[in-house]
Formats: structure tokens, C-alpha cells, sequence
């Protein structure tokens, strides 16, 4: 937070005094005190080593000096990744000054251990330099011997000839061609992988690579950059393309079996063109507003045109953000038409996302929004929206119970959808009642007053 703005900023540029804002999935670039958080849960494993979350909040009475950083608990480290909730801190140690820093110190002054390939050429090296000097002793005295039973000839001159021929069998010995034969095994190697979009900056890790057995690494902001978009969406019973270009697509119709779903999908001679979203289709407009409303992604500024903005905020949720702010004409005043008044953050435990917005409607003033995990969030859904003969192309469609053919179509659909590699999130409302639930009712965390518990 720099000059009462909000914006994203590298670790480098951090230092001691600086106001953070961290919430769910963020990577801690510094040690930080925490004064104000809600729900936060870290994950210290990469410092130490614990599975479990950790739960951290922030102490406003005075702690004594010598306490232990891995235990105090309104310290987050560097390294360390917000698992669920957010928190407001300051900036106390930054670079190598960090407990994470000091151990990196201590890792890179162990010694480092040689790779295989180093440690089988030194081997080798040994052993040809021990058979090389034995056999060119045994030739040197064997020469030796021989010129000794000459006559006319000095014994100093047959002991430098015998010398001079042991000396050049010691040398004959020396594989002066194995570092270039490596070296150019090792570049070939490389290339290969290289072919197959594998970079390698050291040419010791193509042998490296080679000796694993499996490779175990996070995939988010390792193997891919950490942005998400929405492709497609599921709604009233059909799969639609998110993108604004004609793409070929086939809907997915609840009634039918998965494999014949399957072979809808992947059969491009069998699909349909002209299968992307609209506003008018039932759910669409739903999914927009609840996208642009139940998240804590947000633009760095609205004052310039949308391409021009930078999103801050989770990957997922800016990923959905993004995408109804590209649909919606009004996003930027979402949170003024519809005030959010309750939240709960999205967690590991509970796999959802929930907010409650003065969103008025026939039966009262509050409105519920939850997005998630889908099977979480269709196990307490009772109620579907379709389209009807009435409701065709206005978009508002009606909330019919959830049959077996509607269950089997969404699970079948999930499932399509999680085979072609893209994550699936599910969206769900709730018009809660004006007499059980007024527009000033309070809700609570700790009582759990609110529906969904």
C-alpha cells in the first residue's frame, strides 16, 4: 500500500515499514507483523515442514522480545502461502534479513553434492589412471630389463628410453576426448528436451533429469502463469463458449449417458457452431452479477478504460471478475447496487464462497451468493434454474426441484469438463425471506445465524 493506494508490487521493492494487503493464495514476500485479519490460515511446510494450516492473528498486548518467530502468532513468514481468509500488515524483515533468508544461508553453505553423471566420470577417471599408471610400470620395467641385456649401450641412456616409453603409454592412456564426448551427449540431450519445451539452463540438469524416477512440483505459477479465464459455461442444461469468437461447441443435454456426452465433446464432425454465451440465456445473467459480486478481486483503478486496468486479487476469482466485467456494462458499481453486509471467505474446509448483498427481491431485501466446489455446492442446492416456454429468450428462466436427470447431467457435465483440464466452479442463489432474515438483520460468524451451516 503505497500513498492509501492498493497495488501490486514486487518483493524486491518491499521494505521495513511498508503496509501489505495478503489474502487467500498469496505467497508472503516478506516477514510481516499482522495488525488486522480475518479467518487466516497459512501454510508453513516450506519452513516447517507442518501439513496443516496454521492459524495466525494479530496480539495487541506486549510479548516478550526473545519469542521464538516460528511461534509467534502474529508473524508471517516469508515463504509461507495464505491458505484462506486475508490480513493487513507491516513489513519487518525483507531479503536475506528473513527467517527464510538465514535458512537459505545455512543450506547453501553445506557442501554440495556432485550429480551421478560427475560422480561416475570421477570414478571412472580413477580407476583408468590407476589401470594406466600399473601398466605403464610394467612396460617401464620390462624395458628395462630388456635394455639391460644389450651391450654397447649405457645404462643411463636405457633407463631414459625405458622412462620416456612408460611415460608415453601413461599418456596414451588419457582420455582426452571424454570431456567433448560428454559435453556433446549432455547438448544433444538437450536440444531433445528442448524440442519437447523443456528448458534447461545447466547442462548437468539434463542429467539430472534423466537419473529422477518422478518429479513432484506445484503447478500454479510454476508450470503455468497463475491467470485464469473463462472458457465455457454450463447453464440452463447446456455448455456454452465464454469467448466472444464463433467456436464449435455441441450442448450438453441432461437424459443422455456419458459416453455419448464424451463423444458430443470430441467429435468436432458432429458439433455445432454458434454456441456462445448470451445474456439472455437462463443463469447467465445470475452467473454475471455473482461473479462480480462475491469476490474480493477487484481493478487498481477505474478511472481508465478496461483493457488499461490491472486486476488485483486471487487468480480464480480474478479469472471470473474479469469476465463479468467484459459482459456487464455497470461492474464498477456492483458493490454500491448491491452492498455486501456478510462473508465468509473461501476455505480448504468448507470449499465455498459465500456473501450475503442487499439485493432486494419479491420476498425481501437480502440476497445469498455461494460459489465453490461443485458437488459442495449442489448438495445444498433443491432447485435448478431452466428455461420455459414463457421465459425463452428473457433470460430469467424458473427454479424447478433437482431430478435425477438434472443431478446426472450436472455430475456428467463436471466431469467432462474436469477431463479437459479446466476447473470447474459452481454458482448458487439464495433469495433469503424478508421475515426471518429483515434488511437489518445482523449476521455472525460465531453464532452461524445464516443459512448454509
Amino acid at each position: 500500500m503505497r500513498s492509501g493506494i492498493i497495488r501490486d508490487c514486487p518483493a524486491a521493492e518491499l521494505i521495513p515499514g511498508d503496509v501489505v494487503y495478503l489474502h487467500f493464495g498469496d505467497k508472503v514476500p516478506a516477514d510481516i507483523v499482522i495488525f488486522n485479519s480475518g479467518e487466516l490460515r497459512v501454510d508453513a511446510s516450506s519452513i516447517t515442514g507442518e501439513s496443516d494450516p496454521i492459524e495466525k492473528f494479530p496480539i495487541h498486548l506486549p510479548q516478550s522480545e526473545h519469542i521464538n518467530p516460528l511461534e509467534a502468532s502474529n508473524l508471517i513468514l516469508n515463504g509461507m502461502v495464505i491458505n484462506t481468509g486475508e490480513a493487513y500488515g507491516i513489513v519487518v524483515r525483507t531479503g536475506d534479513n528473513t527467517v527464510l533468508g538465514h535458512l537459505s544461508h545455512q543450506s547453501n553453505s553445506e557442501r554440495r553434492s556432485r550429480s551421478p553423471l560427475s560422480f561416475e566420470v570421477s570414478k571412472f577417471c580413477k580407476k583408468l589412471s590407476l589401470f594406466a599408471f600399473v601398466t605403464a610400470l610394467f612396460f617401464f620395467v620390462i624395458s628395462l630389463l630388456l635394455g639391460s641385456r644389450g651391450s654397447g649401450t649405457s645404462k643411463m641412456t636405457i633407463f631414459a628410453a625405458s622412462l620416456h616409453f612408460g611415460i608415453g603409454i601413461l599418456v596414451a592412456f588419457v582420455p582426452q576426448g571424454l570431456p567433448l564426448t560428454v559435453t556433446m551427449l549432455l547438448t544433444i540431450a538437450g536440444r531433445r528436451m528442448a524440442e519437447r519445451r523443456v528448458l534447461v539452463k545447466d547442462l548437468h540438469g539434463v542429467e539430472t533429469l534423466g537419473a529422477i524416477t518422478l518429479l513432484a512440483t506445484d503447478k500454479t505459477g510454476t508450470l503455468t502463469r497463475n491467470q485464469m479465464h473463462v472458457v465455457k459455461i454450463w447453464a440452463d442444461m447446456k455448455v456454452w463458449n465464454a469467448s466472444d469468437k464463433e467456436t464449435v461447441d455441441h450442448e450438453i443435454k441432461f437424459g443422455k449417458n456419458f459416453k455419448e456426452k464424451k463423444e458430443l465433446l470430441s467429435d468436432k464432425r458432429k458439433s455445432e457452431s454458434l454456441k456462445t454465451v448470451r445474456l439472455d440465456v437462463v443463469g447467465v445473467p445470475q452467473i454475471l452479477h455473482m461473479g462480480a459480486a462475491c469476490t474480493r478481486a477487484r481493478f487498481n483503478r477505474v478511472d481508465v478504460p478496461l483493457v488499461d486496468r490491472t486486476i488485483i486479487g486471487d487468480a480464480t476469482d480474478a479469472g471470473l471478475f474479469l469476465f463479468s466485467a467484459s459482459k456487464l456494462q455497470n461492474v464498477d458499481k456492483i458493490s454500491e447496487m448491491y452492498p455486501k453486509v456478510f462473508e465468509i471467505p473461501f476455505n480448504l474446509e468448507t470449499k465455498t464462497h459465500v456473501t450475503i448483498h442487499r439485493k432486494g427481491h419479491r420476498d425481501g431485501g437480502l440476497t445469498l451468493f455461494v460459489k465453490g466446489a461443485p458437488e459442495i455446492v449442489f448438495d445444498i442446492c433443491s432447485t435448478i434454474l431452466v428455461s420455459t416456454n414463457a421465459s425463452v429468450g428473457k433470460g430469467i428462466g424458473e427454479a424447478i426441484p433437482i431430478t435425477e436427470k438434472s443431478r446426472s447431467a450436472f455430475k456428467d457435465t463436471c466431469d467432462i469438463l474436469a477431463k479437459d483440464g479446466l476447473r470447474v466452479i459452481a454458482f448458487a442463489q439464495l433469495l433469503l425471506p424478508g421475515h426471518r432474515y429483515p434488511d437489518n438483520y445482523r449476521f455472525s460468524l460465531e453464532t452461524k445465524n445464516f443459512p448454509l451451516v
